[in-house]
């Protein structure tokens, strides 16, 4: 079994297609033009790991038709500054219904939360200091510590920890 199983994951070199820096480059710039905004605003969605990936780029030295530095940093203060975080009870809702990120979808994912919130580190960690970032991560773990854990600590979505609060004693 375990051979069977090695084999599977074993990929021939044969059978790969010709995996370039110009291949993982273009994987980066086509990140960046997806985040990045365009003539009809931003997508509704924060699609973060095109946002993810957009930022990995930014640690190599390629051509690209796009600023993914200045792309990356600008979703970082949409994220920040913009409707889709809320700046009264903390963390991030799962989308907007606009374009320009004013007006929040009202609910909020344990998982969207912690992708932005990784990218948001990540951002603080090549050195954008931004305060709206200190502000947002704070404010984000926060809420999840208040809104998204049970009463033993675990890190549930909302309909679970309803259920968990009427299985638990």
């Amino acid at each position: 079994m375990l051979g069977t199983l090695q084999q599977i994951a074993t990929l021939a070199s044969h059978t790969v297609p010709n995996l370039s820096k110009n291949l993982l480059y273009q994987g980066f710039e086509t990140s960046s033009g997806i985040v990045g905004a365009n003539e009809y605003g931003r997508p509704r969605f924060p699609m973060m790991p095109y946002a993810q990936t957009a930022l990995q780029g930014v640690r190599f030295n390629y051509t690209s038709r796009y600023n993914s530095q200045q792309i990356c940093q600008q979703r970082g203060l949409d994220l920040a500054l913009g409707g889709i975080y809320d700046h009264v009870g903390g963390g991030f809702h799962r989308y907007t219904v606009d374009a320009t990120w004013t007006v929040p979808h009202f609910e909020k994912m344990l998982y969207d939360n912690g992708q932005i919130l990784e990218y948001l580190a990540n951002l603080w960690s090549l050195g954008w200091k931004e305060p709206a970032f200190h502000r947002a991560i704070a404010g984000t773990v926060t809420w999840l510590k208040r809104e998204m854990r049970s009463q033993r600590g675990i890190f549930t979505r909302p309909k679970m920890r309803t259920i968990l609060s009427i299985l638990t004693p």
